[in-house]
């Protein structure tokens, strides 16, 4: 696994490729490679994504259009990329942005994989030949502390173990959001998974665009071209709460997050959490120091 503090310049991204199989264009093989570094403006696209992991350490956000949708990762969440996928990646901050990107080759995504998912006897039989790419769906996920210490652990333990722990983790991600699936009620499975599509896509632009004081059923009903009652009743099968609640969830743990840094004016927490009424961010903030007496208190 290399390690690097730098962003690779645009002319190699561009030549970045899973497979290189004509010698004569100059392409790169994907390496193993985490990116941990500062930035506070940057812009590059990428026309072939390894296996990623972008994540964001501290204040500031990355930005990614993906597949035609604008998206956000903050400190509190990450993103899961498969191999083969094209995204635009922007910075543009005050303040340097502290990121960190894992990217996996190919070969080394395909064999933790196979040795995750595989039974015992599959990857016997087929030794080195076992060749195991699930679906990874980019999604946007909440980030939890264990999971953002794994991520940093890079230098603190051997490059195999990183690796495996840190697929493993996006595997159980990935597997999560498949059961997810089987919240749907009452429909044919092809019809599940389109639901289930708009469902993920609708939460993501709740993680991404959660400052966005319009932020409501009729609007993410909209984007992912629903009617709000039959969003509504998709969105709380799959999710078990409503889309009025996650976003409430979302911008509480924000403001909590804000409120903390006595530096931050309470109108403009108002303007960075989405909330037109900086009084309502104190409510929001007592609710967030309730849940968290409550959690300690377990």
């Amino acid at each position: 696994m290399i390690v690097s503090n730098r962003f690779p310049s645009q002319e190699v991204k561009k030549k970045l490729r899973n497979f290189v199989l004509d010698p004569i264009v100059d392409n790169i093989a994907w390496p193993d490679i985490t990116i941990h570094t500062k930035a506070n403006r940057y812009l590059s696209n990428i026309g072939e994504s390894a296996f990623s992991v972008l994540s964001v350490n501290g204040q500031g956000n990355a930005h990614i259009k993906l597949n035609n949708k604008e998206l956000k990762i903050s400190k509190d969440t990450f993103l899961v990329l498969g191999p083969f996928q094209t995204f635009d990646y922007l910075i543009e901050h005050v303040t340097p942005v502290e990121v960190l990107n894992f990217h996996l080759g190919i070969q080394s995504y395909q064999d933790a994989m196979a040795a995750l998912s595989l039974s015992q006897e599959t990857l016997l039989n087929n030794g080195l030949e076992s060749q195991y790419c699930p679906d990874i769906i980019a999604h946007i996920h909440l980030k939890s502390e264990p999971f953002g210490r794994l991520l940093n652990d890079y230098d603190q333990s051997d490059s195999e173990r990183y690796i495996f722990n840190v697929v493993n983790y996006t595997l159980g991600v990935n597997a999560e959001n498949n059961r997810l699936i089987n919240n749907i009620q009452g429909t044919k499975n092809s019809t599940k998974q389109e639901l289930f599509r708009r469902m993920s896509l609708a939460r993501d632009i709740i993680y991404s665009q959660y400052d966005y004081p319009e932020m409501n059923l009729e609007y993410l009903s909209k984007e992912v071209f629903m009617s709000k009652f039959h969003f509504l009743r998709v969105f709380k099968q799959t999710f078990g709460i409503t889309p009025y609640q996650m976003i409430r969830d979302v911008r509480i743990n924000k403001i909590f997050q804000m409120v903390i840094q006595k530096d931050i004016d309470i109108n403009e927490i108002a303007i960075l959490t989405g909330v037109s009424e900086p009084n309502t961010v104190y409510a929001l903030y007592k609710e967030a120091l309730e849940r968290r007496k409550s959690l300690a208190a377990l």
